[in-house]
């Protein structure tokens, strides 16, 4: 894995939460987005002036699978996830998103249960990711956090609100 700063951001709001206020505004104005060119169902997606941006809230893992196991697009802007709720926790499998690269990953847990992240998951994106945010999750799974190994251009790596070792 290249070396990756590890951010502190602001107290203020989460960078998630700053990136979707930001983006909020561009999803209204005609001139900077468009509809995906196929259908990311159960996930929601739009086409800025950056590329595509999908939107997987309260996605069961085995839904978002198969988005990206169906779509076509082999790029990505951004991409929000945030599964369902599981006592047991969730685990990433590999190839989660086919073999589609993301520029900016976030991945959001509605509250810290346990997350498991295959090696991989991200396999097909580790050359193309230069963003990976993971909010709220618990952490204790991924001590050493080898799902990321060999993302070559990885240059942001932030953590917030999760519980970790």
């Amino acid at each position: 894995m290249a070396a990756a700063n590890v951010v502190k951001p602001d107290n203020s709001q989460p960078s998630i939460r700053r990136f979707l206020t930001s983006h909020r505004t561009a999803y209204n104005r005609k001139d900077e987005r468009a509809f995906c060119p196929e259908n990311y169902n159960p996930c929601n997606c739009i086409s800025t002036t950056n590329g595509l941006e999908v939107s997987c809230i309260d996605v069961k893992i085995s839904d978002i699978v198969n988005v990206f196991y169906n779509t076509k697009a082999p790029q990505i802007y951004s991409l929000i996830m945030s599964t369902t709720a599981s006592p047991t926790g969730v685990t990433l499998p590999a190839d989660l998103l086919s073999d589609k690269r993301v520029q900016n990953i976030y991945l959001m847990c509605p509250s810290p249960f346990p997350i498991a992240i295959d090696p991989s998951a991200f396999r097909f994106t580790r050359d193309y990711t230069i963003h990976f945010e993971i909010d709220n999750c618990d952490l204790s799974t991924l001590p050493n956090f080898a799902f990321l190994t060999n993302f070559a251009v990885l240059s942001e790596l932030v953590v917030l609100n999760s519980l970790s070792v």
